[in-house]
């Protein structure tokens, strides 16, 4: 199905993605600890949107994020920029599991 706007067509998903807010900036916080708070992100997706997908955004240099997510199995999806609010643009990219059970998957083998 789709909703039409002015004679065309926009495909909307049945299931669409969510969004994670998760801030990880500081390198010298708890693994576990992160790994814990996206489990619990992933088994509140799964109970309420089981077939969605989940993603985050995470700024390019931001290497230890991108190294946790991607040891979580995430797959950088996309890339883009960020307009920060002084008005500057800065390299982000899109990282994304497939579903929810896969992030609890991959949490599970990290505990």
């Amino acid at each position: 199905t789709g909703l039409s706007r002015r004679g065309s067509r926009v495909r909307v998903p049945s299931t669409p993605p969510i969004y994670l807010n998760f801030f990880n900036s500081n390198s010298n916080s708890s693994n576990s600890k992160n790994v814990s708070l996206l489990d619990h992100a992933a088994n509140w997706a799964h109970k309420h949107f089981p077939e969605s997908a989940l993603y985050l955004e995470v700024l390019a240099v931001n290497t230890h994020a991108i190294g946790f997510y991607s040891a979580l199995d995430a797959k950088k999806s996309a890339q883009g920029y960020w307009q920060t609010p002084c008005g500057n643009q800065t390299p982000e990219y899109v990282y994304c599991w497939p579903s929810a059970t896969a992030l609890m998957l991959a949490s599970a083998a990290k505990c």
